[in-house]
């Protein structure tokens, strides 16, 4: 979603969120996730176990790092669920991480900020001219 945001941001668009962008998902930025992933290679107890920071960010959230990350004003375009989406659509996911972190302690190295401002200078700012 940062990709596309920056995408069109970089054509002169106000990024494109649905609705007023109060929908909540579960970010983790991948290194939190390989990291965790890694980690769960040397538990015991096997099994299938959510990967995510247990913390929900809205649209808007993650909008507004993309912004602060690439130094831009704060410009987004609501635009209304399409039909077809409606009924389908989750207004809030996050994850259930009380498997994963049973005697474990959930440290991550990037918060929303954070995470989104690693990769936009190392992927959206180094692959393209601004």
């Amino acid at each position: 979603m940062i990709w596309q945001l920056s995408l069109q941001m970089k054509a002169g668009r106000r990024p494109r969120v649905f609705e007023h962008g109060e929908q909540y998902r579960d970010f983790i930025y991948v290194k939190d996730a390989v990291k965790m992933t890694c980690d769960s290679l040397n538990d015991k107890r096997g099994g299938i176990f959510n990967i995510g920071r247990g913390e929900p960010t809205t649209w808007n959230q993650l909008a507004q790092a993309v912004f602060k990350a690439l130094k831009k004003p704060s410009q987004i375009e609501y635009i209304d669920m399409p039909a077809d989406l409606v009924r389908q659509y989750q207004n809030y996911t996050c994850a259930e991480m009380n498997k994963y972190s049973k005697d474990k302690e959930l440290v991550f190295g990037y918060d929303t900020d954070s995470a989104v401002k690693d990769y936009v200078q190392n992927h959206i700012l180094l692959d393209h001219q601004w």
